[in-house]
């Protein structure tokens, strides 16, 4: 009954994938107006830059 195997890749990606979308919270945060610049679209942008490099690290297959 190990459920261990195939947890840990997983795991990881998702370690990786919320260190990226720190980092990247951080590039989106609020210009001088103190507001966020339209949050769906810097969702939306976020997303697309996080599949690229999942993207990225499947294929070099980390």
């Amino acid at each position: 009954m190990d459920d261990t195997h195939g947890e840990g890749p997983k795991a990881e990606s998702t370690d990786a994938r919320l260190g990226t979308q720190d980092a990247l919270r951080r590039l989106l945060q609020p210009r001088q107006d103190g507001r966020f610049v339209s949050l769906d679209a810097g969702r939306a942008q976020t997303q697309r830059m996080l599949n690229r490099k999942r993207a990225e690290l499947m294929g070099r297959g980390l």
